[in-house]
């Protein structure tokens, strides 16, 4: 069964590593590059707070879902249409 913390419970490295299903290793290199969750401190612990994670967790860009209207035009060979579809077909050498 999945733990429910407070949003002012500190939490483990190992805590937030199993939360978010990532490695320890993985979390203590996002912390070194300053792309994970915020962390607290504490002389040589470091300690993250539930309402920090949940915070960066909104920030994140989600994927997926796009809108039929935005989407490009499909031509009946299947290549796209238009500018992009163009220099895309380029690049690749399909002409």
């Amino acid at each position: 069964m999945a733990e429910i913390y407070s949003p002012h419970t500190l939490l483990t490295e190992i805590d937030v590593s199993k939360q978010l299903r990532v490695s320890l290793a993985a979390l203590r290199k996002w912390r070194v590059l300053n792309r994970g969750p915020q962390f607290v401190k504490m002389g040589p612990l470091v300690r993250y707070r539930q309402d920090d994670i949940d915070s960066w967790l909104g920030a994140l860009p989600v994927g997926g879902g796009r809108c039929h209207e935005t989407a490009l035009p499909i031509r009946s060979s299947g290549r796209s249409v238009g500018a992009l579809g163009q220099r895309l077909r380029e690049s690749v050498g399909a002409h």
